[in-house]
């Protein structure tokens, strides 16, 4: 490569004019420029504006859009390194070109059948995209972006490593992301990102978008889904609409989940108008987001009654022990009136204690934290006000849970089997604790005779969904009990389990869970007993066999482990990566890990 052509497609970002310039050319200059004089190019009408796509574009670059003035603009440098940008013309991106044959190109005006590709690299590189060095390239990645030939969404398929975006949060941050491989001039890179883009008002509004976002995902990162173009989603729309669907005026969450359901997904569909619902919609957000699965979320604007959809794709980091106490005290009892005092389960569940969550809004920067919050607001009829969650500004109207046709048991059926085990006088821990003979044994805990049956000592529950593999290998490794690890190495479990780990307040702080009951997420929400596979508490351990009946795992609760010892906290619930943000003194931490362990490292300074 000569340094003319070199010059022509990769440019070094060193200070606050060329990222204007270059931010100019992206959205306007690539391909709607106009001759003024020889040699002279006016690319377009661009001002400097607090946009959705100039805020992605300054953000990658390490500027922000800083007011001065009423109506005029800056950019301000929130990053000290350089940007290194390759660009891409006559870039064919698939969602685009998909939009412009079903759509663009029967229009009476000329668009562009091409998009452009943005490459984005932390600090000088260009002589490493000379020499073609990918390993050093791959070190400094940041992330693609694809701009498309449109004065609305001009942002098209962006993958963006989050922890640049993240890391100016100073807050640590457990997202949902897969492995995308891209290859600019033939140079092998590859990212682990969430995808995102914008809607363009026409071929696709927020719902279409939250809808290829997921089936991007999903078939990126498993083999048994497919992704779906644009036009494909268009048509399974229009074979259940009674009207046109070009321009598209967008979707219900209704027909969102249909699209979801015709691709070979089960989706749960909670929407907080349905009457007589008995589930905590945040707390079942928090759950299939506790899961690692990217959760499609229908918001209202409270003002003008308008809808929007987004995706969330993760959580803030952990919550610690003080924070867990402070949220939600619940109790729970299989019985009632004068009874009802005497066998009431005291406790917290951790998925009261997240408020911070992580979403992809195509009207906002990629991986953006929301808070979802209760909020007094009037009702619908105007004549009262009441409680009802809201992500920042908007209320939550609904959400979708695109789960997988083995997963049968749901978030609500699940905490409700659970509750009732942990409630019972029979199988409570408080009971099966006091009816062991503690001589002999070593390391007893005074903790467990009355836990969750006082305030003062409550049960601490994380309840989450996750696949029998993954379960399985993380128990195994983290058991130190020979007998133990045996078990969870050789039980037969179902594709997907449900577990709810047990803490007291001191072992939730230490990381370390006092007990499970693990449930079949393949068994009918009927099966009560039947649906449990595994239960451990304090020195206590009850499995079964799936010809075996639940009896026999009550049975073997029976029996006592003398050396038991409080276990690992289950760490790899579907979460693949880590992102913590820090200073700018520091780098930004990165995990990148293929097997949902928690590990942070330190990228080499480019």
């Amino acid at each position: 490569m000569n340094e003319s052509s070199l010059s022509d497609c990769v440019k070094v970002i060193k200070n606050e004019e060329v990222a204007a310039d270059l931010m100019r050319y992206c959205l306007r200059g690539w391909y709607m420029p106009e001759v003024l004089e020889e040699g002279e190019l006016n690319y377009g009408k661009f001002d400097l504006q607090n946009t959705v796509e100039q805020n992605i574009l300054a953000n990658l670059l390490g500027y922000e859009i800083v007011r001065q003035g009423e109506e005029q603009f800056a950019l301000k440098r929130w990053d000290e390194s350089e940007r290194t940008v390759m660009t891409e013309l006559y870039y064919v991106d698939r969602e685009y070109r998909d939009s412009y044959y079903m759509y663009y190109a029967r229009k009476h005006s000329d668009y562009e059948r091409f998009t452009m590709r943005i490459i984005i690299f932390k600090g000088d590189v260009a002589s490493e995209i000379e020499q073609h060095n990918s390993e050093r390239l791959q070190r400094c990645f940041i992330g693609s972006c694809v701009l498309r030939p449109l004065q609305v969404g001009a942002i098209g398929k962006s993958l963006i490593s989050p922890c640049y975006i993240l890391c100016q949060k100073q807050k640590d941050y457990y997202i949902r992301t897969s492995t995308y491989r891209i290859s600019p001039l033939g140079i092998p890179l590859s990212i682990e990102a969430f995808p995102y883009m914008m809607q363009d008002g026409e071929t696709v509004t927020c719902a279409e978008v939250t809808l290829i976002n997921l089936f991007d995902y999903f078939s990126a990162q498993y083999t048994e889904y497919r992704y779906l173009r644009p036009s494909e989603i268009q048509r399974i729309v229009s074979a259940h609409s009674f009207e046109r669907i070009l321009p598209s005026k967008g979707l219900n969450y209704e027909m969102l989940s249909k699209v979801l359901s015709d691709q070979g997904f089960e989706p749960k569909l909670y929407m907080s108008k349905q009457k007589h619902a008995t589930w905590d919609i945040r707390r079942c957000l928090s759950r299939y987001v506790e899961s690692g699965i990217p959760v499609a979320v229908e918001l209202k604007n409270p003002q003008t009654g308008t809808c929007h959809s987004v995706i969330c794709i993760g959580r803030e980091k952990r919550k610690k022990v003080e924070d867990v106490i402070r949220s939600i005290e619940r109790q729970y009892s299989l019985n009632s009136g004068t009874e009802r005092d005497k066998n009431v389960l005291h406790f917290y569940d951790t998925a009261d204690s997240y408020t911070e969550y992580v979403i992809m809004d195509d009207n906002r920067i990629p991986y953006q934290p929301v808070k979802i919050v209760p909020k007094l607001l009037k009702n619908d009829k105007g004549t009262g006000k009441k409680n009802i969650y809201c992500m920042d500004d908007q209320i939550i109207a609904g959400f979708a849970a695109p789960l997988h046709t083995r997963m049968v048991i749901d978030a609500e059926q699940a905490e409700s089997l659970c509750l009732t085990f942990l409630a019972s006088p029979e199988l409570d821990v408080a009971t099966l604790y006091g009816n062991i003979d503690l001589e002999g044994i070593e390391g007893t805990d005074a903790i467990y005779e009355d836990l969750g049956k006082t305030k003062d000592n409550p049960l601490i529950i994380r309840l989450f969904l996750t696949s029998a593999a993954t379960y399985r290998k993380q128990r195994a490794e983290a058991t130190e009990h020979s007998e133990i690890k045996d078990i969870y190495a050789q039980l037969p479990l179902p594709h997907f389990v449900w577990v709810c780990e047990l803490y007291t307040t001191k072992s939730y702080g230490d990381e370390k869970a006092v007990g499970e009951i693990v449930l079949d997420g393949t068994a009918s929400p009927n099966a009560e007993q039947g649906s449990i596979v595994l239960m451990q508490y304090p020195y206590r351990l009850g499995f079964r066999y799936p010809d075996e009946p639940s009896s026999t795992l009550f049975e073997r609760l029976n029996n006592v482990i003398k050396n038991w010892s409080p276990f690992k906290a289950f760490d790899r619930n579907g979460f693949k990566n880590g992102i913590r943000g820090q200073s700018k003194k520091r780098r930004p931490l990165f995990n990148a890990d293929a097997f949902f362990i928690w590990k942070f490292y330190t990228p080499e300074a480019p």
